[in-house]
């Protein structure tokens, strides 16, 4: 409102029985849409209209709702653009997020590296083997893609396998020559992962694989101390082999 409109608002405001009333109709015009804001004071008791106000303003939230449809506009440019400009890895990487087998292996085919990875630095490989891509996995691997490669905190697709519980492709990683006692940065080994999940399934098959159980991490635990400070007796049970039919 304007200063003059508030100063009047002020003094009526002030004078006993006098009710300041406000209201707001909405008002669009040929060139911008815009509040129009009525004021009125009066005396209810003889209903006598000391004062009637009229102030227009700019539809604050209308001009918030054109900026975001214009930041919309350029972002959705932005994207436009960014997938016109996709590389062969990108197409890849997508193929293998988004589980897409068909373009997965065209994209093989036409020679784009197994090997790449991902914004974060996470081989492909090792992204299908944590999220349980089977088809995806095998199919980078029967591409070549390097089944001991690492990610920035030192894990390899088998640690990834091992502790998200997914045997089959663990079992297919093993078969391709993956290194099933490696360690990442902090000193955890496939079998360690998938102890420290309670992966009971793919724990058995890394022992019975010929994990080696003595191996410790950086804070010098075997994969059994960790599953004996866990209590997790599911998992102690298999790696001392003392596991009944119905558990193994």
């Amino acid at each position: 409102p304007s200063r003059a409109l508030v100063r009047r608002t002020e003094e009526l405001s002030a004078q006993p029985d006098v009710v300041f009333e406000a209201t707001s109709v909405w008002n669009v015009d040929c060139i911008s849409p815009r509040d129009v804001f009525f004021y009125r004071a009066h005396v209810p008791e003889t209903g006598e209209v000391l004062f009637v106000g009229e102030e227009k303003m700019l539809k604050t939230r209308i001009m918030a709702l054109m900026a975001a449809l214009l930041i919309a506009f350029v972002s959705f440019a932005q994207d436009e653009e960014q997938e016109a400009e996709q590389t062969p890895d990108d197409l890849l990487i997508e193929a293998v997020q988004d589980e897409e087998l068909r373009d997965l292996k065209k994209l093989l085919e036409e020679g784009v590296s197994a090997d790449v990875t991902t914004e974060m630095g996470m081989p492909v490989l090792s992204y299908a083997a944590f999220h349980g891509y089977e088809d995806i996995a095998k199919a980078l691997i029967e591409a070549g893609a390097n089944v001991n490669a690492t990610d920035q905190p030192g894990a390899t697709p088998l640690m990834y396998a091992a502790q998200a519980g997914h045997a089959d492709i663990l079992t297919a990683l093993l078969e391709a020559g993956a290194d099933i006692n490696a360690a990442d940065s902090s000193g955890w080994t496939p079998l360690m992962r998938a102890v420290s999940t309670a992966q009971v399934e793919t724990t058995k098959a890394l022992k019975d694989a010929g994990a080696d159980l003595s191996k410790t991490n950086f804070f010098g635990r075997t994969a059994l101390q960790m599953a004996e400070v866990h209590e997790e007796t599911e998992i102690i049970a298999v790696l001392t082999g003392t596991a009944s039919e119905g558990q193994s």
